[in-house]
């Protein structure tokens, strides 16, 4: 199988001295704080002045050190974080379950009960009977794969991971799918019940990492099957398509915009935090009509590890749940639509997981209502006052693109450097600012250095053969006016797969291919089909399947309970 793999720094992509890494720090920081005091005396108005000064406040804020004292000082911080989100899940749970709120336009209850039904005219009374059969695996980590560009088959085989509750779904899924079944249990695979997903953090920011989980991949494959059919119909019956965030991005724009411009939308944009760890259980109970609550919890985990140490959320589902974004913008959805409909609030919402956008005057009642379901405003990323807009990482300030760069960290190789060097050029040119580059039209002030001296410094360390490029987002070939003459690429390197697996991958996603020609009558754009690591035609692949592994001449049904799980009996009636 052939797949992309980023490789490490190496001498054929060219390793940088530690001290430019340092050089260009200390001369980037240099040119920003130089920009925030030249424009310091300019009106709080100014989109110049706006951009100068905020990319200085956030050029380093995601700056991660490499040293493991750091590491481990922002892992706990996140760790600390999310058991301290779900303690008051804890009590949202009580709140929202037993307690009920008068927010002036309407009750919680009320304002529940019309929640609830835009959330049931959207995903339906209950859910299709073959839902959790579309399924997906990834090439993501779950408690028993690491994450790997052959993850994928090595989850058709072997002992998978589920969860007790979630056995039942899939044992009916292998008796929908017969020669999966037969597949299966001729190659000795079997279940192995776990208690639920284990946690581990990803980098965020200077300050903190990220917390997500790793799921028992029979449980995430029938998340994603949820999860796909909830964001299908967010997009066919509110027309919230979570595939496109530029959505979100040009409502900030018009948001920006001064009132009086012809483009100019009336819209607030709102972030929150920890929002899909805030998701609490009860909040789900009172929202989701009966059925789809009950398969959602059979599906996803309750437990999960910290440390080896096991933790019971009061959270609905974690980051790493094949549902979690899904449902959480079904849910803000409903709750944004209900309150609108009861302060009699007209205006465009959109949603893309926690990045809201609704009306400025429907807003602070909004906000009010996340925070008695549970959710924290994340006041330096909600905007409702002011010219600035912000959501799905575009920034606006009076229809100025103001969108700051970040140095994330040490440059160790060339594509490093060309990576920075190229957003210091798109920062700069964008939206026509040309004064940043040589910055003469700000009289009598004197700069430290200029951003044109700063990347001719720096353009230097980067070979002749990789100028020239036109991609000012790419880190293979520095945008110059240099002919084009190479970039650098990333390594294809070959992969052994496990056969059955790889074979039971591309029978999977063929029979995905036929449900979707059936279902819609065109197939889908851009599907390609994970054949090639087993390296056999369709054919061939189709007779080694039904002839050699599932003979005509026995055509038994096996039944699911020929399926070997692991610790069942005892687990599940534990």
């Amino acid at each position: 199988m052939n797949e992309r793999v980023r490789p490490k720094a190496s001498k054929s992509f060219g390793l940088l001295p530690a001290d430019v890494s340092t050089a260009w720090m200390r001369a980037a920081s240099q040119l920003f704080s130089s920009y925030a005091d030249a424009t310091a005396e300019l009106p709080s108005n100014d989109p110049f002045a706006f951009k100068a000064r905020y990319q200085n406040e956030q050029f380093l804020s995601k700056y991660l050190t490499v040293d493991a004292d750091s590491g481990e000082r922002r892992r706990q911080a996140a760790i600390d974080k999310w058991l301290l989100v779900d303690s008051r899940n804890a009590k949202t749970n009580v709140r929202v379950q037993f307690d009920e709120c008068d927010f002036g336009h309407s009750t919680s209850e009320e304002l529940l009960a019309s929640a609830r039904g835009i959330v049931m005219d959207i995903i339906g009374e209950a859910p299709p009977v073959d839902l959790l059969a579309d399924g997906l695996f990834t090439n993501g980590a779950s408690t028993r794969v690491k994450r790997s560009p052959m993850a994928v088959s090595e989850k058709f085989v072997g002992k998978a991971d589920v969860t007790a509750p979630a056995v039942f779904h899939f044992l009916s899924i292998l008796d929908g799918r017969p020669g999966w079944r037969n597949l299966w249990i001729q190659a000795g695979n079997s279940l192995n019940i776990v208690p639920g997903s284990v946690m581990f953090t990803v980098p965020k920011t200077s300050e903190i990492d990220r917390v997500a989980c790793k799921e028992p991949e029979i449980n995430m494959y029938m998340q994603r099957a949820v999860g796909d059919f909830i964001r299908r119909r967010l997009r066919k019956r509110a027309r919230i398509n979570l595939n496109d965030q530029t959505i979100n991005q040009k409502l900030a724009y018009r948001g920006s915009l001064d009132p009086g411009h012809p483009e100019y939308a009336p819209l607030a944009t709102i972030d929150l935090s920890s929002a899909s760890d805030s998701v609490s259980e009860s909040l789900v109970v009172r929202l989701l009509p009966p059925s789809w609550f009950c398969l959602l919890n059979d599906i996803r985990v309750k437990t999960v590890s910290i440390d080896g140490v096991d933790h019971d959320m009061s959270m609905f589902s974690t980051m790493g749940n094949g549902f979690t974004f899904e449902l959480e913008s079904l849910l803000f959805y409903a709750l944004a639509r209900a309150t609108m409909y009861h302060t009699a609030t007209k205006g465009r919402v959109s949603v893309y997981g926690d990045d809201l956008i609704v009306p400025k005057s429907a807003a602070p009642r909004f906000a009010k209502v996340l925070q008695w379901f549970g959710f924290k405003l994340n006041s330096k990323k909600s905007f409702w006052k002011g010219s600035f807009r912000e959501s799905c990482g575009a920034h606006w300030f009076r229809g100025h693109d103001v969108t700051p760069f970040f140095l994330r960290g040490p440059l160790l190789s060339v594509p490093d450097l060309i990576n920075q060097l190229n957003q210091l050029r798109d920062w700069v040119l964008r939206d026509g600012d040309n004064g940043l580059w040589v910055p003469d039209y700000i009289p009598d002030k004197p700069y430290l250095c200029d951003a044109e001296s700063l990347w001719m410094e720096f353009a230097r360390r980067v070979p002749r053969s990789v100028r020239g490029g036109r991609d000012l987002e790419s880190s293979f070939a520095l945008v110059s006016d240099d002919p084009i003459r190479n970039r650098y690429i990333l390594r294809t390197k070959r992969i052994q797969a496990d056969q059955v697996g790889g074979l039971l991958q591309w029978l999977h996603a063929r029979d995905r291919v036929k449900d979707a020609e059936t279902s819609f009558g065109v197939r889908p754009r851009g599907f390609v089909l994970a054949a090639n690591h087993h390296q056999v035609s369709r054919l061939k692949a189709e007779q080694l399947f039904y002839h050699e592994l599932c003979p005509l001449s026995s055509r038994t049904p096996v039944s699911t309970g020929d399926v070997e799980v692991d610790n069942l009996s005892s687990q599940a009636a534990g």
